[in-house]
């Protein structure tokens, strides 16, 4: 950089670049670019300085962090090499302030009052005077970062960190939507067979094994005589030799009425005319009494349609 060109100027000379100067400051400032050539020159670097950003702006920087932090650590004990001599922490509190300029017109005297008096506090201020140089030099460098290498450490470290975590079991969107309405169907199966379930589905049999009932129509003489009645006519055919395969055979005589024992029950139907005219008298009554009509109608609801209906099934959350 020469001498001729102040910060001010090298601040307008980008703005030019940038277009960011009015039509009247552009114009004045151009004029002076031809009339001064050290202005000329620096708007010359500015503008190959600007082109080689551009070139190089989709670049991805590749920085070797881990050899940066050895050299920027080599480079720092270099300039501290130099034994400080017994500086105590306070001391150089007050050194650091006074190169960033952040101590009074009295502090920054006796500061530098102190160091010529003081061989160790002198070499120490020194010593940082070659640090805040070596970290001003390297203010602009840009850092250059392997970007391959970079990505495959963070894969690691996430397929590393997704083994370890647990996994999210989710059932497919048509057993989301299958499993309520089969639900509901066999519910519905339930109550509707609920009142069936206590009813007889046959005969009620009982006795084991076959059975054969025989009724006849007028008794035997021989039942008749025999002592005992149904009974011994019911034991007689138990004890009857059969086959094994052959089902038992229970004869039984039913009991009948004799027919001298029944009465003869008369009805006789009498017509009132007193009755009829009461009957016709209320059928009258109620042809002239206005009729009513009774009407139930329930409140008219919205109901959804079915895509929303599907959009409710598809959006709910996993079971």
């Amino acid at each position: 950089m020469t001498s001729h060109v102040s910060e001010h100027d090298e601040f307008l000379l980008s703005l030019l670049l940038d277009n960011d100067l009015s039509a009247a400051e552009a114009a004045a400032l151009r004029r002076r670019l031809d009339g001064e050539p050290a202005l000329r020159a620096r708007f010359e670097t500015l503008v190959r300085l600007d082109r080689e950003l551009k070139l190089h702006r989709e670049d991805p920087p590749a920085v070797e962090f881990e050899p940066f932090h050895r050299r920027l650590m080599e480079r720092i004990g270099e300039a501290a090499g130099q034994p400080a001599g017994d500086v105590s922490e306070q001391d150089e509190g007050l050194l650091g302030r006074l190169l960033d300029g952040e101590l009074t017109a009295a502090e920054d005297q006796a500061v530098r009052q102190r160091l010529e008096r003081e061989p160790a506090l002198r070499r120490c201020h020194e010593a940082l005077k070659r640090i805040e140089a070596t970290l001003a030099g390297r203010r602009a460098d840009r850092p250059a970062v392997n970007y391959g290498r970079l990505h495959d450490r963070v894969m690691a470290g996430i397929r590393a960190e997704a083994a370890r975590s647990p996994r999210t079991v989710r059932f497919p969107v048509w057993l989301r939507i299958a499993a309520p309405l089969a639900a509901a169907a066999a519910i519905a199966l339930v109550v509707w067979l609920q009142p069936f379930a206590g009813r007889p589905t046959g005969e009620r049999r009982e006795g084991i094994g076959p059975m054969a009932l025989h009724h006849p129509d007028r008794p035997s003489a021989d039942a008749s005589e025999r002592p005992g009645g149904q009974l011994a006519e019911a034991k007689s055919a138990s004890d009857s030799p059969r086959r094994e395969d052959e089902p038992p055979v229970v004869r039984f005589k039913r009991p009948r009425p004799s027919t001298g024992s029944l009465q003869t029950i008369q009805v006789n139907y009498a017509r009132s005319a007193a009755l009829a005219e009461d009957v016709r008298r209320s059928d009258d009554e109620g042809a002239r009494r206005p009729s009513r009509k009774l009407f139930f109608a329930a409140t008219p609801t919205a109901q959804p349609s079915p895509a929303r209906v599907a959009g409710d099934f598809l959006d709910a959350a996993p079971l």
